[in-house]
């Protein structure tokens, strides 16, 4: 009787296209690190005095690194965005407790991320003076994961400030105006693991040498490989308990959200089912 109470409707068998999409994502994650590890010799940075300024300095670490930080800003919202949209477009639950649930368990991982952060970024380098632009980088990733943390506590806190007094019906329109926020915790929680993971993985080309660090990042390549894939399945899959003409009314609200929200007043928005 239990096991005709469970439903198999074959969204989590094997798909090459998924697949095929997180090993794209796996290598190019992965590929950083080991451009760094592997030209940490080429040019090495010497500088006695860390406050003199060195045009190595600016063009291997504070030029990209800048460049990085721009970009990423542009298009982290973006990705909030469809973090935001993926968690309501299949939702048929109390949009109100699944939002708490969620922000609230973001803000827990961010914090225990934040503490391990910051105790990396606090220690010696034993290859400080040999290989000091992997150093620079390995403590500018650690500021930007700290940066990351920081950010999506702050986020998980407002938006829980804000919505906690409003009754269900008012904290569903909240949560649709704000939809473009939603997903940026989460999105920041990606963010601080990926700068972590990739500056574990300059300490392992700094310590232990080219070869160590370059099997390091073939772990990392199917780390973000693995996990990916997962995230595809996760956004593709479809609750069969959402009639498909809800499911599409939903898709094209979505579709045109950002837009709409951006240029319109809040009384214009179609109503989500």
């Amino acid at each position: 009787k239990m096991m005709e109470e469970f439903t198999h409707t074959g969204q989590g068998d094997i798909r090459l296209d998924l697949w095929a999409k997180a090993i794209v994502v796996g290598l190019v994650l992965a590929a950083p690190p080991a451009l760094m590890g592997l030209t940490a010799k080429i040019n090495p940075i010497d500088v006695d005095d860390m406050d003199d300024w060195d045009a190595e300095v600016g063009l291997h670490v504070v030029l990209p690194a800048t460049i990085w930080y721009i970009i990423s800003n542009i298009y982290t919202g973006k990705i909030a965005y469809f973090f935001g949209k993926d968690m309501l477009q299949e939702s048929n639950a109390d949009i109100k407790d699944c939002v708490r649930n969620n922000m609230t368990t973001t803000g827990v991982v961010l914090a225990l991320v934040l503490s391990i952060v910051i105790g990396m970024l606090q220690c010696d380098l034993s290859f400080e003076t040999e290989n000091r632009r992997v150093a620079m980088w390995y403590r500018l990733l650690l500021v930007l994961s700290i940066e990351a943390c920081i950010k999506g506590i702050l986020m998980s806190c407002f938006f829980l400030v804000y919505m906690e007094p409003l009754s269900p019906t008012a904290a569903k329109a909240f949560i649709i105006d704000n939809v473009n926020y939603l997903g940026e915790p989460f999105t920041e929680v990606v963010l601080s693991l990926l700068y972590f993971l990739c500056a574990a993985n300059l300490w392992m080309f700094g310590v232990d040498g080219f070869f160590m660090g370059l099997a390091v990042t073939a772990m990392l390549a199917f780390t973000f490989t693995r996990t990916s894939v997962v995230l595809f399945y996760m956004n593709d899959w479809k609750n069969p308990e959402i009639k498909p003409e809800v499911r599409e009314k939903r898709r094209e609200f979505f579709k045109g959200l950002y837009k709409v929200v951006a240029k319109q007043p809040s009384g214009v928005l179609p109503q989500l089912q």
